[in-house]
C-alpha cells in the first residue's frame, strides 16, 4: 500500500515539474534541487513515521524512510542534470 502511495506522489511530482518548470533551463534547476533538498527530506519523515507508528517497527520505518527518499533525491538529481545538460530550444515567435 505504501508503495503505491509513493509511486502516485513520484508521478504527481513529475507531471507538475514538466508541466509547469520544463519552459526554461534554469527552473528545471531549480525544481531539481527543490525536490532534492525539499521534498526528499519530508518524503523520509512522513515515511519513516506513518510505516514506524503502522507497523509498530521502527526498523522497517527507517529502512522504508531511506528507499522512498533516496529515490525522490534521485529524481532531483534527473532533473538538475536535464536542466544542466540540455541545451535551450530556440522560441518561434
Amino acid at each position: 500500500m505504501d508503495l503505491i502511495i509513493f509511486v502516485t506522489f513520484l508521478v504527481l511530482i513529475n507531471i507538475i515539474v514538466v508541466k509547469y518548470t520544463s519552459k526554461t533551463n534554469m527552473m528545471l534547476v531549480t525544481s531539481g534541487f527543490v525536490i532534492m533538498f525539499l521534498i526528499a527530506p519530508i518524503t523520509w519523515f512522513v515515511t519513516l513515521i506513518s510505516l514506524g507508528i503502522s507497523t509498530g517497527n521502527g526498523i522497517a520505518g527507517g529502512v522504508a524512510g531511506m528507499v522512498f527518499g533516496f529515490m525522490t533525491f534521485l529524481n532531483g538529481i534527473y532533473y538538475v542534470f536535464r536542466g544542466t545538460l540540455t541545451r535551450q530550444q530556440p522560441e518561434n515567435t
